[in-house]
């Protein structure tokens, strides 16, 4: 009777690196507002196992809507919108045109 060989275990490392663009990503809904877009990467792992090497990234993006017309605006909040409420909200779908889009470098 033969002993399977062990496997290793996996080896990880954070891999640092430095971001040398971060564009705003902008769009024109067809409700007059504009949203602009940003890709943040924050951290990148590199894993080998069984010699197959992976990577995981961790990473935010962040939205931000501007020249919203007045009639699509509502009071301003006085505290933030608990995630609960936020789901249950009316939903409509919005077309949008690309104004500008480029990739993060």
């Amino acid at each position: 009777m033969s002993a399977k060989p062990r496997e290793k275990e996996p080896s990880e490392s954070e891999l640092d690196f430095e971001t040398i663009r971060e564009p705003w990503n902008k769009y024109s809904l067809m409700d007059g507002s504009n949203l602009k877009l940003r890709f943040v990467l924050l951290k990148v792992k590199r894993t080998v196992a069984e010699n197959k090497v992976s990577y995981t990234i961790k990473s935010q993006t962040l939205i931000e809507a501007y020249n919203v017309p007045n009639n699509l605006r509502g009071p301003k909040a006085k505290a933030p919108v608990p995630p609960s409420e936020l789901k249950s909200a009316k939903k409509q779908e919005v077309g949008f045109s690309t104004i500008f889009e480029e990739w993060c470098e």
